[in-house]
């Protein structure tokens, strides 16, 4: 491929301890950015991770208590660094873990900061441990100017071995093909 990409692919992931086939486990990749990584190699895209000003814990714990409570608050934890014109682009990509059957509140900030992503063709993805809950329906919702397509979930524990799904996901989604 040549020229600019046309797709922005963002996404906010934690390493650090993280839920595994009901113990732990400390990823130094966490899983929403191992899947990230995927697409990237099998589009052309250009890439912004997400990353809280306030950072959070790599203790599971800490984090699960912080994330409940801004649920609750329904906060707007702030993004670090100047986020991307997103003006530029057709397409975007958003991927993000499920905390408590939700999107993080990080990613409320994202959306409200980008209008909702409004005439854009959303694509979202997202790992999760003990369920996808309403999180990609929440992209949805959270972006009602914008055409969200099929999103793509991913047990967090597979995210090392998705690539079938991602290829597939890509295949359909991204590329329009028919399997």
């Amino acid at each position: 491929m040549t020229g600019t990409p046309n797709t922005l692919l963002v996404f906010f992931s934690r390493n650090g301890e993280n839920l595994w086939d009901g113990g732990r486990r400390t990823l130094e990749i966490g899983n929403t950015k191992r899947v990230a990584g995927m697409i990237a190699e099998r589009i052309e895209c250009d890439i912004f991770e997400i990353t809280a000003a306030d950072p959070y814990s790599d203790e599971f714990d800490s984090v699960d208590q912080r994330s409940a409570q801004e649920l609750r608050d329904n906060a707007r934890p702030a993004i670090a660094g100047e986020l991307p014109d997103v003006g530029k682009y057709e397409r975007i990509i958003v991927g993000s873990p499920v905390w408590h059957a939700e999107l993080p509140m990080i990613l409320r900030t994202f959306f409200d900061e980008t209008n909702g992503l409004a005439g854009k063709d959303v694509y979202p993805f997202v790992t999760f441990t003990g369920g996808a809950g309403a999180a990609l329906s929440e992209v949805a919702a959270a972006c009602p100017k914008a055409t969200v397509h099929q999103g793509l979930p991913v047990r967090g524990e597979d995210a090392e071995g998705a690539g079938e799904d991602v290829d597939a996901w890509v295949a359909v989604e991204l590329h329009g093909e028919e399997l």
